[in-house]
């Protein structure tokens, strides 16, 4: 984009140079128009990733329903558990290695020691750091499924882990090479497996035919994206220092990621041990519905992220704080109407097993989170990597407190509004961080990200 005579309010360095073309309307009227605009020109060039994920990430919730009415709420609701607490196990066994596959990709020539480095230091470090956990993992699915069944769900959780982290490299890889429409088809595949085996096996009905259909959908996904690594894989090749490098930089980023899952799964596994079965079903199945409004952001930042590194790289504040607000602006609305439209569906009788009041504190907390996420962005491209784990780990602490006050009192809205005041205390601080910072960020880490929609 050039800053050349461009009618985007983007690309305009101060708001006093916002042209209005001879119309009357407002500066704010204006800006909404332009953010609109802008929003528009770069979704457009994610078509094929926001269509993707919509199957990956929307299906399953759509799928609550038909879930809920073949194989029954509480199943439902204890496959939830046993999902949230495997990405957590997941995450720590892969040490993060996954989400570094794009940098490494670019920075690396060879990239088949690139791949082949990637596919032996994940898979060292699910077997090494996995058996360190099995123990400790089954006495965590022991105490919240049965001492009976702790054996086999241990053995689904390593499973699922280690296919689930293996799809988020192949899916790196795939973005890596620009295969959007591998990604998409991917997905596509996924979505069939998912639901035929939904369809056909809901007569054997329980948590392991369900946690088996996903895994069934996840390996298919994992078969097409392995198709553009393929030709990368005919020579073996391990590169000690590049899987140094790995480590180097991916390490930092897992107390992170563990604490924003944390957050996600100790609200369930608490009200499970102090309150009554149908009380954990009704809270579960209202923390899905609101929790929908995640995959939001995540559609918007697989482009605003780039957009935020170049800003930042070149410092140009005043379009950075034009470019949250504007993404700030459209998920409010999105995350409002959403609210909206469960409550209206739940007020005309749809039965969505939901606590009415209990999901606005929850559709309100996911709200937050998502405006905290442009913020966490944001201070990710200013290297503040740091400063962002300690405050969700400070975020974490107020979760953790709120719903211990609940459940010590048995009051069960005090747990419905821990995700809120945990999001509002963490929103708060990361803006107050971005607000005081002073510019110290190192242009040429950055100078190969372009503000461009086709990026």
């Amino acid at each position: 984009m050039s800053d050349i005579k461009s009618p985007n309010i983007f690309n305009q360095t101060a708001s006093g140079e916002i042209k209005t073309n001879g119309m009357a309307d407002s500066a704010f009227v204006l800006f909404v128009r332009q953010s609109w605009m802008h929003l528009s020109e770069t979704i457009s060039t994610q078509s094929y990733y926001a269509a993707g994920l919509v199957l990956q990430k929307g299906l399953p919730y759509l799928l609550i329903p038909l879930l809920v009415r073949l194989y029954g709420a509480h199943t439902y609701s204890n496959y939830v558990l046993f999902y949230t607490s495997t990405l957590m196990f997941a995450q720590v066994i892969a040490l993060s290695v996954p989400n570094a596959i794009i940098p490494f990709w670019y920075a690396e020539k060879d990239k088949s020691r690139v791949a082949w480095t990637f596919i032996v230091t994940l898979a060292l470090s699910q077997l090494l750091v996995g058996l360190i956990l099995v123990y400790p993992a089954s006495l965590m699915y022991g105490h919240s499924f049965g001492s009976k069944q702790r054996s086999m769900f241990t053995l689904a959780a390593l499973s699922f882990a280690v296919i689930f982290n293996f799809n988020a490299f192949l899916t790196g890889v795939c973005r890596a090479l620009n295969s959007s429409k591998a990604y998409l088809a991917a997905q596509i595949l996924a979505a069939v497996s998912l639901i035929a085996g939904v369809l056909l096996l809901s007569r054997w009905a329980s948590v392991g035919v369900l946690i088996g259909v996903f895994l069934l959908s996840l390996t298919t996904q994992n078969i097409y994206l392995s198709k553009p690594l393929l030709a990368y894989l005919r020579k073996p090749s391990f590169d000690r220092r590049i899987a140094r490098s790995v480590l180097a930089y991916s390490l930092p980023m897992l107390p992170h990621l563990v604490s924003v899952l944390f957050c996600y799964w100790v609200d369930k596994y608490l009200v499970r041990q102090y309150f009554s079965g149908s009380e954990f079903t009704r809270f579960t199945i209202t923390f899905q519905y609101a929790f929908i409004q995640a995959f939001f952001a995540q559609v918007f930042a697989m482009h605003m992220f780039p957009i935020i590194c170049h800003l930042v790289a070149e410092g140009n504040d005043v379009k950075l704080h034009c470019i949250i607000r504007a993404y700030n602006l459209l998920l409010i609305c999105l995350g409002a109407g959403w609210i909206g439209c469960v409550l209206l569906l739940q007020a005309l009788g749809v039965p969505l097993r939901i606590d009415p009041l209990g999901f606005v504190f929850m559709g309100l907390a996911f709200l937050t989170w998502n405006l905290a996420g442009n913020y966490i962005n944001t201070l990710w491209a200013r290297f503040r990597t740091g400063s962002v784990t300690g405050i969700m780990l400070s975020a974490m602490v107020v979760l953790v407190a709120t719903l211990g006050i609940g459940c010590a009192f048995n009051w069960l809205l005090i747990c419905y509004s821990a995700q809120l005041l945990a999001a509002i205390a963490a929103l708060a601080a990361l803006v107050l961080l971005e607000s005081s910072y002073v510019r110290r960020v190192q242009p040429q880490s950055l100078q190969a990200v372009q503000l461009d929609p086709r990026v």
